[in-house]
């Protein structure tokens, strides 16, 4: 969607779930290299993932010590999901570094209550850009707003802040518009992020646990270790909220980051949705909660010594093992497939993905994506649509579509790929038409991504 004509880019991205700002970015940023390169795709998620680092320790310095900050640094640098999250060619890291910053001039601007013009300008600039890194960026708004409700800052201050929100959002409008009309159609609903049920046995506690480990390992141990400290710290807040000689300003801040880190995960799991990646934005205020805890409880240097041995220990296994794990690789799956096609074999998967499967793919049978609609829309605009629509149908519709692609291309041999969310009926209608599956492989990493070799009978054999 980056490399798109500027000429055209913008209906894309109004089509695309999310805000453009990253995609602007990595337009003008892959002129400088090969975007076929994955280190160098992947490269400004990771810059922007050590810039939050940065950002944090400020931040837990500038709210309460620099031991705090020390140690919210220290979480977040092991944090399995912003490891994860800094190698994607996505825009997570820099939505989160840009909440990370804004949060940084609302702490000065508001409670902090330092009302320099320059701080104000860069605080609209900040909101602007974080509002155009992604959607779920009006959350933040909303966590600002309600901590403005709660400290009651002069009127001044609190009409400022009103006009700095104003600025950003009719700047945001010209997006904003276009993409909401261009939602209002028939394929709305299919949007995967409606379908709770994709998440299995998430849950609430699920999204906090996420935030330290993404690959399970220590299994229920460290799930059942995590939210006792959760809801140890949970008890420590409450009683230093509850302490009438805390300052004013320090208790602005806690229920600033106690918003900042509940908001987004209550809101989220109210509504079935538990991505991890759609609060990793809400995971910096965790840390900072954590660090001013840790602060507060380790007054002595052998005793924050003695936390930081006892954090590394539990943390470490699952970052280090999700820092030198494949996320996920095409590899042994295009290998497969060319190395075991036949004059009268295809590949089938899911339309969003034949653009990097036919990147790397050198073989010379077609690659169909599973596209059930008719329709006359530009290829481009088709794989944009369906990166969020999910492809709604019935066994019968879908058993029409697969085996007129099958006399079309007088296929006796199918490859299919699919992730365990996606057509997993495929082989269901094949084996009941007498197919059989002769190779089953799992792609490599964190992904649950599968390849089918799947044979017709002797009898419909070429």
């Amino acid at each position: 969607f980056s490399s798109r004509p500027l000429s055209e880019a913008w209906r894309y991205w109004t089509l695309e779930t999310n805000p453009p700002l990253y995609l602007l970015f990595m337009r003008f940023y892959l002129m400088l290299g090969d975007p076929a390169n994955p280190f160098f795709t992947r490269l400004p998620a990771l810059v922007f993932g050590l810039l939050g680092v940065v950002a944090v320790y400020h931040l837990g310095q500038m709210m309460f010590s620099k031991k705090a900050g020390l140690f919210a640094i220290f979480l977040l640098a092991l944090s399995g999901i912003h490891i994860f999250t800094s190698s994607e060619t996505r825009a997570y890291t820099l939505f989160t570094l840009l909440a990370i910053l804004s949060s940084y001039f609302f702490y000065q601007l508001i409670i902090n209550q330092q009302g320099k013009r320059w701080l104000w300008i860069l605080y609209t600039v900040i909101t602007t850009l974080l509002l155009y890194s992604h959607l779920t960026a009006v959350v933040m708004v909303a966590v600002q707003f309600l901590t403005l409700l709660a400290s009651q800052p002069e009127k001044q201050i609190q009409k400022r802040w009103w006009a700095s929100q104003i600025i950003a959002g009719v700047t945001w409008l010209p997006w904003f518009v276009p993409w909401l009309l261009s939602k209002f159609n028939t394929q709305l609903a299919g949007g995967w992020f409606f379908d709770a049920g994709l998440f299995g046995n998430a849950n609430i506690f699920s999204l906090i646990t996420t935030a330290y480990f993404v690959d399970n390992i220590g299994g229920k141990f460290i799930y059942t270790l995590v939210m006792l400290v959760v809801v140890l710290g949970i008890i420590m807040l409450s009683r230093r909220l509850a302490d009438k000689t805390l300052e004013k300003e320090t208790k602005t801040t806690l229920i600033y980051l106690v918003l900042w880190a509940g908001l987004p995960i209550l809101a989220t799991s109210l509504l079935g949705v538990f991505v991890p990646k759609y609060v990793l934005f809400a995971y910096p205020a965790l840390y900072l909660l954590a660090g001013y805890l840790l602060d507060q409880s380790t007054k002595t240097a052998k005793r924050a010594a003695t936390a930081a041995a006892v954090i590394l220990l539990v943390i470490l296994p699952s970052s280090v093992t999700l820092a030198t794990t494949t996320v996920f690789s095409w590899t042994p799956f295009i290998d497969y497939v060319e190395t075991h096609e036949t004059p009268t074999s295809i590949t089938l998967l899911a339309f969003p993905e034949t653009l990097v499967f036919n990147h790397f793919y050198r073989g010379t049978r077609p690659v169909v994506g599973i596209y059930l609609f008719e329709d006359d829309l530009p290829y481009e605009e088709r794989i944009v649509r369906f990166n969020w629509n999910k492809q709604l149908t019935t066994d019968e519709e879908l058993s029409a579509w697969l085996f007129e692609q099958i006399k079309k291309h007088s296929a006796d041999k199918l490859f299919v790929v699919f992730n365990s969310f996606t057509y997993t009926w495929i082989q269901e209608i094949l084996i009941k038409h007498g197919w059989t599956i002769d190779h089953k492989e799992r792609a490599p990493g964190y992904t649950d991504s599968y390849l089918y070799e799947m044979n017709a009978p002797k009898s419909m054999r070429n």
